[in-house]
C-alpha cells in the first residue's frame, strides 16, 4: 500500500504484472497517477480519489494467458501484448469527483471503459490508438461535461449520437466510418472536428446542421463527393435540369456560418458549392486540393469573405472560365479590401482561349497563383508554362455547324487581339469557291485572318471575298496560288490595315497594270515582298518558252517592263483628288458644327434613310438576340419618375421594349447576372442620373456592365439623362461614371428636346402603333404592385452594401 498523503505518484515503464484491487484506497490526497507502459494483467479499481486530476494508463495493459479450448485447463497461447481481454478485466472509474485528464491510449481496448458516476470535473478523454468499433450514445453519459474526446486510431465503424453538449474537440480521425448522418445532432457547442482518414462517401444534407459553433471541420483522406444534396426545404432530391434556383448547389456544411476552416483534400468533390461563397464570412481556408474538380468560373471565385486561401491544387481543371471576371471580381473601394487567394497549382490545364482570361487577370484583391500552371493541351504547348506561353497562341477550335465556320474550311478564335483564324490552305479552292464569312454575331467585331494558300485561285480581285469581307481582314496569305495579278491591293488602299502574302505566285514581269504598278504604289500591304517573284520571258520559239525568275525587289528600273506614266496622266486625277477633299472638308465642317441638327431634322421628317453616313448601330442586332430596345438602370428612389414618365411614355406612346428589373428579372437569380444579362439582352442602357443613383451600389454596378459592354462592342450604346439639377460632378465618387460624363454628351430632363433627342438615341427601328401596345403595357404596369416586394428586397441589400 501507498501513504494516503502521496499527491503523484509515478509507476509507468514498471513491469507490474498484477495489482491489488484496494491497491489506491484510502489514497484522497492523490492528484496525478501515472501508469503508462506498465503492460499491468489484472487493473486495480480507480475509485474513491476525490482529487485525482490527471490519470495516465496509456499503454498500460496485456491480457491474463487463457485456456486452451482443446485441452481444459491446459495454457498454450498467450493474446498479444499490451492487449486488454476485456470480458474479463474492464476498467471502471467511479467516484473520482477531480480526475480532469484521462489518457486511455495504445490499449487495443474493444470495449469502452466504464465512466459512472460523479466524474463532473473531467474533460479530457485520450483513447487513441485503441480496437474501439463501435460507440454507443451513452457512453459518456457518466461525464457531463467533457470537453475534449480523442478517438482517432480506432476500428469505429458505426457510432450513435453522443449526448455530450459541453463538447468542444472531436478527434475521429483514423477510423473506418463509411456514412455520416445524424451522430453530431446532440453536439451544438462542438467547434473543432476531424474525421480525416475514414472510408466515406455519404454525407447527409443536415449531418452538420446542429454545429452552429463550429470553426473547423476536417474530412480530408475520404471518398466525399457532396454530390446529391436534397432541396434544404423539401429534402427531395432536386435533379439539376429542374433546379433552376439553384436551391441544392449547396453542401452539407451550409449552415455552419462560423467555419473558419474548411479541409476537403483528397476526396473526390467536383464542383465549388454555392454557400461557400455566399454564406462564410468568416472562413479563412478551404482545402480542396486533390479533388476531381474540372472546371471554375469567376462566379464561383466571388466570396463575400475578406481574407482567404482557396487551395485547388492537384484537380482535374483544364478550364478556368474567367468571362466577366474584371466585372465580378472588381476591386471594391473600401479601404480595407479583399485578400483571396487561390492555389491552382498541378492542374491539367488546357491552354486554349480559355486560358487567356487566366493568363491576363489582374486585380488587387485576388491574387491566383498561376506561376507553376503547365500545359498538357493542346500538343504544341504541352509542357509549357502558362507565364510562358505567348497570348496569342491561346486558340479555341470553332465548330462549323453552330458559329458559321465556312466549308471546308477550319477556325480558331484569338481572344488576344480579337481575331478568327480561317485556315483554308490546300483545299484546291477555285475563285468561285473562295469562302464568304457567316460568323455568329457574338464575333461581329472581330476580324479575321484568312489562310488561301496553296489553292487553284489566278483572280482574287474578282472574287466575292473581296468585294464583300476586306474591312475586316488584318491578313489573308495567297502563298502558292496561281495569281498573276495584284490589282486588289488597290481595293485596299491606304486606308486599311489588310496584308497579304503573295510569294510562290506565277506573277509575269511586264504585267504592269496588273502586277507591277499595283504593288509598288501599296508595298506595305505585302508581308513578305522580299520572297515575292516574277517571270522574265527570255525565250520564245514555237515549241517552248523560257523563264527567268526574278526578285521583285531587286529590280531597280522597271523600265525595261513598262513604260512609265505621262506626266499629264497623273495631273488629271490629282486636281479631281484636291476637288474632293476640299468638298470632303467643308461637308465634315457642316456635320460636326451642325450634326445634332441635322440628324434630328431628318430623322423627325422620316428621311433617317439620308443619314448615309451614319453607322446604324442596331443593324446587327436586328432578328437577333436582343430582346428589349434598352434596359433602363436607375435607383429605386426614383422609380416613380420612371414609371409614370419614362416607361409610360416610351412603351404607351412610342412602342419601344423596356428591360425593368421589378418586371422582366427572374425571381432568384444572382444580381451581378442579371445585370450582365440584362444588359447583353438589350440595344441600349438607359442610366438615369440622380444623386440616388450614384449613391446606389447596384446602379453603379449596372451602369459599369453597361460600359464594359459598350466597350467591348466599340460602340455607344449608353444613353446618360440627368434627372434634376442637384447632381454635382464631386458628387460622383465612381472613377468610370465620371469619366464617362467628361467625355460624352447627356440629356437634361428639363431641356424642351428631351423627347426628340431620347428618340433619336433610341434605336431607329419603325414602332409599333401605339394602340396596338397599350393593352400590353396597361397590364405590365399593374404588376408594379406585384414587383413591390422585389424592390424593398434590392433597396435593402443596397443600403447593406
Amino acid at each position: 500500500s501507498f501513504p494516503g498523503s502521496l499527491k503523484r505518484l509515478y509507476l509507468n515503464n514498471n513491469p507490474l504484472d498484477d495489482m491489488e484491487a484496494d491497491t489506491f484506497n484510502g489514497m484522497e490526497e492523490l492528484e496525478e497517477l501515472r501508469l503508462d507502459n506498465t503492460r499491468m494483467t489484472q487493473l486495480p479499481k480507480f475509485e474513491n480519489l476525490p482529487k485525482l486530476v490527471d490519470l495516465w494508463i496509456s499503454r498500460a495493459i496485456r491480457s491474463k494467458q487463457i485456456p486452451d479450448p482443446n485441452g481444459p485447463g491446459e495454457i498454450t497461447t498467450t493474446l498479444p501484448p499490451e492487449y486488454l481481454y476485456m470480458p474479463d478485466n474492464r476498467l471502471e472509474l467511479r467516484n473520482l469527483p477531480s480526475l480532469q485528464n484521462l489518457h486511455l491510449a495504445l490499449n487495443h481496448f474493444t470495449e469502452l471503459p466504464v465512466f459512472d458516476g460523479n466524474l463532473t470535473a473531467l474533460s479530457m478523454i485520450d483513447l487513441r490508438r485503441n480496437d474501439l468499433k463501435e460507440i454507443d450514445g451513452g457512453a459518456f453519459s457518466g461525464v457531463p461535461n467533457l470537453k475534449i474526446l480523442k478517438l482517432s486510431l480506432n476500428k469505429i465503424r458505426k457510432m450513435a449520437p453522443l449526448k455530450l453538449s459541453s463538447l468542444v474537440d472531436l478527434d475521429l480521425s483514423n477510423n473506418k466510418l463509411y456514412e455520416l448522418a445524424n451522430e453530431f445532432i446532440y453536439l451544438s457547442n462542438v467547434k473543432r472536428l476531424n474525421l480525416a482518414h475514414n472510408m466515406i462517401t455519404n454525407v447527409a444534407y443536415k449531418t452538420f446542421e446542429q454545429l452552429t459553433f463550429l470553426e473547423e471541420l476536417d474530412l480530408s483522406h475520404n471518398n466525399v463527393t457532396f454530390s446529391s444534396n436534397p432541396s434544404p426545404y423539401s429534402g427531395v432530391e432536386i435533379p439539376e435540369e429542374y433546379n433552376f434556383f439553384g436551391v441544392s448547389n449547396q453542401s452539407p456544411v451550409h449552415s455552419n456560418f462560423n467555419l473558419r476552416k474548411l479541409i476537403l483534400k483528397n476526396n473526390k468533390i467536383e464542383k465549388l458549392y454555392s454557400d461557400w461563397s455566399l454564406v462564410f464570412t468568416r472562413i479563412n481556408e478551404i482545402d480542396l486540393s486533390y479533388n476531381s474538380l474540372k472546371s471554375i468560373t469567376a462566379t464561383e471565385l466571388n466570396f463575400i469573405s475578406p481574407n482567404l486561401t482557396l487551395n485547388l491544387e492537384n484537380n482535374e481543371i483544364s478550364i478556368v472560365d474567367m468571362q466577366y471576371a474584371s466585372l465580378i471580381l472588381a476591386d471594391d473601394n473600401s479601404s480595407s479590401p479583399k485578400e483571396i487567394r487561390v492555389l491552382l497549382g498541378g492542374n491539367p490545364l488546357n491552354c486554349d482561349c480559355h486560358a487567356y482570361g487566366l493568363k491576363t487577370f489582374t486585380s488587387e484583391s485576388y491574387d491566383l497563383r498561376i506561376k507553376n500552371i503547365s500545359c498538357v493541351s493542346p500538343p504544341e504547348l504541352q509542357g509549357k508554362k502558362l507565364v510562358d506561353v505567348p497570348e496569342t497562341s491561346l486558340l479555341c477550335d470553332m465548330e462549323m455547324n453552330t458559329t458559321g465556320c465556312p466549308d471546308p474550311c477550319t477556325c480558331q478564335q484569338r481572344p488576344a487581339d480579337q481575331t478568327i483564324l480561317v485556315n483554308c490552305s490546300g483545299r484546291h479552292l477555285t475563285d468561285e469557291e473562295v469562302p464568304k464569312l457567316t460568323f455568329n454575331k457574338q464575333f461581329s467585331k472581330w476580324m479575321v485572318q484568312l489562310d488561301l494558300s496553296y489553292n487553284n485561285i489566278s483572280d482574287f480581285n474578282n472574287t466575292a471575298y473581296v468585294k464583300e469581307f476586306l474591312n475586316k481582314t488584318k491578313h489573308i496569305d495567297l502563298t502558292g496560288n496561281r495569281l498573276t495579278s495584284t490589282l486588289f491591293l488597290e481595293r485596299v488602299g491606304d486606308h486599311q490595315t489588310t496584308t497579304f502574302a503573295i510569294a510562290e505566285n506565277p506573277f509575269p514581269c511586264n504585267n504592269c497594270q496588273g502586277f507591277q504598278f499595283p504593288w509598288r504604289a501599296y508595298p506595305t500591304k505585302i508581308s513578305d515582298l522580299t520572297n515575292v517573284t516574277c517571270q522574265k520571258l527570255t525565250g520564245d520559239d514555237s515549241s517552248h518558252k523560257t523563264y527567268d525568275t526574278l526578285y521583285v525587289t531587286q529590280i531597280k528600273d522597271i523600265g525595261e517592263f513598262c513604260t512609265n506614266p505621262s506626266l499629264s496622266a497623273l495631273v488629271v486625277p490629282l486636281v479631281i483628288a484636291v476637288i474632293f477633299l476640299s468638298c470632303l472638308c467643308i461637308a465634315l465642317f457642316v456635320t460636326i458644327r451642325y450634326g445634332w441638327a441635322i440628324k434630328a431634322y431628318l430623322y423627325s421628317k422620316g428621311l433617317s434613310w439620308c443619314l448615309f453616313w451614319e453607322r446604324d448601330l442596331d443593324e446587327e442586332d436586328d432578328g437577333n438576340e436582343k430582346m428589349y430596345d434598352a434596359f433602363v438602370s436607375y435607383s429605386h428612389k426614383d422609380e416613380e419618375w420612371v414609371i409614370d414618365e419614362l416607361v409610360n411614355r416610351l412603351e404607351g406612346n412610342e412602342g419601344f421594349k423596356l428591360c425593368l428589373h421589378f418586371r422582366d428579372w427572374t425571381p432568384g437569380d444572382w444580381i451581378p447576372d442579371q445585370i450582365v444579362r440584362s444588359v447583353d439582352k438589350s440595344r441600349r442602357t438607359i442610366v438615369v442620373l440622380s444623386k440616388n443613383f450614384v449613391e446606389s451600389v447596384w446602379s453603379r454596378l449596372e451602369f459599369k456592365a453597361a460600359h464594359a459592354q459598350a466597350l467591348k462592342e466599340r460602340s455607344n450604346r449608353v444613353i446618360l439623362i440627368m434627372l434634376g439639377e442637384d447632381l454635382k460632378e464631386s458628387d460622383v465618387q465612381d472613377d468610370d461614371l465620371k469619366m464617362y460624363m467628361k467625355m460624352n454628351t447627356f440629356m437634361k430632363w428639363n431641356d424642351p428636346l428631351f423627347w426628340h433627342r431620347l428618340k433619336y438615341a433610341l434605336p431607329h427601328k419603325k414602332p409599333t402603333p401605339p394602340d396596338a401596345n397599350r393593352q400590353d403595357v396597361m397590364r405590365k404596369m399593374e404588376q408594379r404592385e406585384l414587383a413591390i416586394q422585389l424592390d424593398k428586397l434590392r433597396a435593402k441589400l443596397e443600403q447593406n452594401v
